[in-house]
């Protein structure tokens, strides 16, 4: 009885029909709206937090390698140089020290590689014999020569510049 007379005073309110009941059902509608965005857009969220992941990752991965660069002394001033300095070590058979001469996060495959070939007879004769023809890139960073007999190009040496360092690193492309 009591609700009764409480519906029969606010029947008779202006304010009620004219503010209320508006603003009140342009809350429901903006509600209905925001809940169907959030539904529709979940998908969306979802692969935004994936590549914000995957940037992070990027983010990481770039500054552990930045900080191998920095502390990587090994290679030469000139790539010619660190060319020499990688033969002497094939040479000496010190492959750990081979591989150091290509870039920091090369060296490990680098070194299993080196470490399972037997002998580098063919491999050294073409480094030391053949005639050899250089050229930097337009990046100012990279560097290939290319070991050349009667004319006819038989390998390709790259290198990297370590910006950090000034060393000249091999890089297995």
């Amino acid at each position: 009885m009591k609700n009764m007379n409480i519906l029969r005073t606010l029947r008779g309110k202006w304010w009620l029909w004219v503010v209320v009941i508006p603003l009140g059902a342009v809350g429901l509608w903006q509600a209905y709206e925001y809940a169907a965005d959030w539904v529709y857009y979940a998908p969306f969220r979802a692969e935004e937090r994936e590549q914000l992941q995957i940037l992070a990752a990027w983010k990481a991965e770039g500054e552990r390698l930045e900080a191998l660069d920095r502390k990587d002394t090994y290679g030469g001033k000139t790539p010619e140089e660190t060319l020499e300095l990688f033969i002497e070590a094939l040479e000496a058979g010190d492959y750990e020290l081979a591989s150091k001469y290509y870039l920091p996060e090369q060296q490990e495959s680098v070194y299993q590689e080196l470490s399972e070939i037997d002998g580098f007879d063919q491999y050294l004769q073409i480094l030391k014999t053949y005639d050899q023809q250089g050229g930097l890139f337009y990046d100012g960073i990279t560097y290939e020569i290319e070991f050349f007999d009667n004319g006819a190009q038989k390998h390709l040496e790259r290198f990297k510049l370590n910006e950090y360092t000034k060393k000249w690193k091999l890089e297995d492309y």
